[in-house]
């Protein structure tokens, strides 16, 4: 209560008290200028990514530490292969075996054609004797059962040569396939950029799915902001916007690179991601602001030097018919042009 007497006090000190004329004047006056809505963001790299163990075991070896700048392809860390390794070796095994068997099937074709030939001779043989009454029909039919046991012979070998290539190819897919786990227990760096984050250390247990390490660009770098749903129409992709970083004391010229086509339902928001283009000076998490223009509007404005600080008091000299007096003035926005005016001077007053 005493504060605010203390203010009254002040306000009719000021507004009764007769003050000299300044040297130089100017005209309170209205100008159209652009309404900025701001959105706080984080400085993310444009290219990051959690590595993840892709096979289940113990680290062996880490290769790299925070900070340590990776080429693509480059081994950072490696996954126990003791078992894979008995797996491809028992693959390799099997495959061995099931060509052998491959090879001695196709050997024992040979054979069973050899046979078939000799038992389909001897069989057309005995027939024609048989049909020129040489020979009798025991002989015949002996020479006929012996053809048929040759053919089966044949399509025995052909099924044991089927067979034993049907398990070379599942042995060679199964080598296959241990390749690829034996390549899932080398941890390579998926491009260019610099260790970030290390999860794990030698001796963890590693599993398909957990962070190892998180990898970012270290070069180009981009703002993602949060906005509110009503501005959905105000930004488009590839338009150019102002990024204020407070830490650098700096504006950066952004471009919109990414637009979330959905709002978070639970915020009312939607994520937009601003390229910033490469500053070494820019680091990863760093806070901004995102201005983005969504129209104009018309406001009462004076000069910067026309306004004098008392305490948290912002008082302005006023010609009030032939003499000068000072106002208490509310501000709002500082502008390139001034200040903005919320309340205490109307458009055409004039102040020194």
């Amino acid at each position: 209560m005493r504060k605010e007497l203390l203010l009254i006090f002040l306000f009719l000190f000021l507004a009764t008290t007769v003050i000299a004329a300044p040297q130089e004047t100017t005209t309170v006056r209205k100008i159209q200028t652009p309404v900025v809505y701001r959105a706080v963001g984080t400085v993310h790299s444009s290219l990051e990514a959690k590595v993840m163990a892709q096979t289940s075991g113990r680290l062996v070896t880490i290769s790299v530490a925070v900070g340590a700048v990776v080429e693509q392809d480059t081994e950072i860390a490696s996954i126990e292969d003791k078992q894979l390794t008995l797996r491809k070796s028992q693959a390799l095994s099997g495959a061995e075996a099931a060509r052998a068997q491959k090879l001695q099937a196709e050997h024992g074709k040979v054979g069973a054609l050899a046979a078939l030939a000799q038992a389909r001779s001897e069989f057309e043989r005995v027939k024609k004797m048989h049909s020129q009454r040489a020979a009798t029909p025991q002989q015949l039919e002996q020479t006929e059962a012996a053809y048929k046991q040759a053919q089966s012979a044949v399509s025995g070998a052909e099924e044991a040569i089927k067979a034993a290539a049907a398990a070379l190819t599942r042995a060679n897919d199964a080598a296959k396939e241990v390749d690829v786990a034996l390549g899932y227990t080398r941890v390579k760096a998926p491009f260019a950029g610099t260790v970030s984050h290390k999860f794990v250390d030698p001796g963890d247990l590693a599993w398909p799915g957990r962070p190892l390490f998180q990898i970012i660009d270290t070069e180009k770098r981009r703002l993602e902001a949060n906005v509110r749903e009503g501005l959905a129409g105000h930004i488009k992709k590839e338009q150019k916007l102002k990024v204020v970083i407070p830490a650098l004391e700096q504006e950066i010229s952004g471009t919109v690179e990414e637009i979330s086509p959905a709002a978070d339902p639970s915020s009312r928001t939607f994520k937009i991601k601003v390229a910033l283009g490469e500053d070494g000076r820019l680091l990863p998490g760093m806070f901004g602001r995102l201005e983005i223009p969504t129209g104009t509007k018309e406001v009462v404005i004076i000069p910067h030097s026309s306004v004098r600080k008392m305490g948290q008091l912002n008082i302005v000299q006023i010609k009030d018919g032939q003499q000068w007096r000072n106002r208490i003035v509310r501000l709002g926005e500082e502008l390139d042009e001034g200040y903005e005016v919320l309340s205490g001077l109307r458009e055409g007053e004039t102040i020194a």
